[in-house]
């Protein structure tokens, strides 16, 4: 007991002193004699770090500063047709000096050096713009058109020509898109063309007269008849399928003389086409969907069909959305379901 009071008397004493040691330090070693003799050699030192550290920077950059001009000495000009593909490795500079050629990146990025503009993706590449591949293994380039240049780095790992594969028909349906597959089907068939520049537009609307105008090419309609309708000019580029869907009872037109070939066509008028194209077959099971009240009475056959017939799944809250427009991925998985 005599020893914790000895000890806790000590302690406070202790405590008590710190202030008058700290003066005692103060007066034997002023804290601005520290500041003025230590500080300036550590600023100088961080300083000296810092400098050595861009210094080291720069080499690298210009580092690679040389290789790239010892790229662009070393780069010469391939030809390549249709299907023609090239496989790039990181920081190689490549232009395309003539042709239609798009870039898929899938690792790191292209930088367009003319433009500053980064790609990642699919992408059509702009004629005699400077291309770099930065920090990318994953970079293929491949011909679209009947012919082109490209001026490559020495080494470049290329196949001159070729067949451009299924998953990149279109640039704008990859093979991660959910319709990719029935996309290309339909392609391949003659079904579906694209809307220009490679593109597909997989979400865009899809009119009476396209639709129509798919479905007879899937039928192989003769291309040579003359349309009743006072709205579908003889000399309109659907002028002709609307003319064997009308003769073969697929379309009735939206009124007695009008076809309404620019209005989109719904879903429950695609089942309606599809159906009667199909032969109006016997169906004995009921619409499952939860909207099915909503279906227009002509199409309530097309619509349980194309259910049972796994044409139409309808959407994750069970709707059907009869008075709803689909999409040119949707039309083109429906008709490919129909072919298969």
């Amino acid at each position: 007991m005599k020893l914790r009071r000895r000890f806790g008397v000590t302690l406070i004493a202790i405590v008590a002193a710190l202030p008058l040691i700290a003066y005692a330090v103060e007066q034997l070693v002023p804290l601005s004699y520290i500041a003025s003799t230590f500080a300036p050699e550590l600023h100088a030192e961080q300083s000296a770090l810092i400098v050595a550290r861009i210094e080291e920077f720069s080499k690298k950059i210009a580092a690679r500063a040389d290789s790239a001009r010892a790229e662009s000495v070393n780069r010469e000009v391939t030809a390549f047709t249709a299907g023609g593909s090239v496989v790039l490795p990181e920081l190689a500079e490549f232009v395309i000096v003539r042709g239609d050629v798009s870039i898929r990146v899938t690792s790191g990025t292209v930088v367009n050096l003319t433009t500053g503009a980064a790609i990642a993706g699919d992408a059509l590449a702009h004629v005699a713009n400077r291309y770099l591949t930065v920090e990318a293994s994953g970079v293929e380039l491949l011909v679209y058109s009947a012919s082109a240049e490209i001026m490559l780095p020495h080494g470049a790992k290329l196949t001159a020509s070729g067949t451009i594969p299924s998953d990149r028909i279109f640039l704008d349906v990859p093979e991660t898109h959910w319709a990719s597959a029935y996309v290309a089907a339909a392609y391949e068939r003659g079904i579906v063309n694209g809307v220009g520049g490679y593109k597909f537009d997989p979400d865009g609307a899809v009119t009476r007269a396209a639709f129509v105008t798919m479905l007879g090419r899937l039928a192989n309609a003769p291309v040579d008849g003359l349309s009743r309708f006072s709205d579908v000019a003889a000399d309109a580029w659907y002028a002709p399928y609307v003319a064997w869907a009308a003769e073969n009872g697929i379309v009735n037109g939206t009124a007695p003389d009008s076809f309404s070939p620019d209005a989109e066509i719904t879903r429950e008028q695609i089942t309606a086409l599809l159906y009667r194209y199909a032969g109006s077959p016997a169906t004995e099971s009921a619409s499952e969907f939860t909207d099915a009240e909503s279906i227009s009475d002509y199409a309530v056959d097309a619509v349980e069909w194309a259910q049972a017939s796994g044409l139409i799944a309808g959407y994750e809250d069970g709707s059907f959305a009869p008075k709803q427009g689909a999409s040119r991925a949707e039309v083109a998985a429906i008709i490919t379901r129909l072919i298969e």
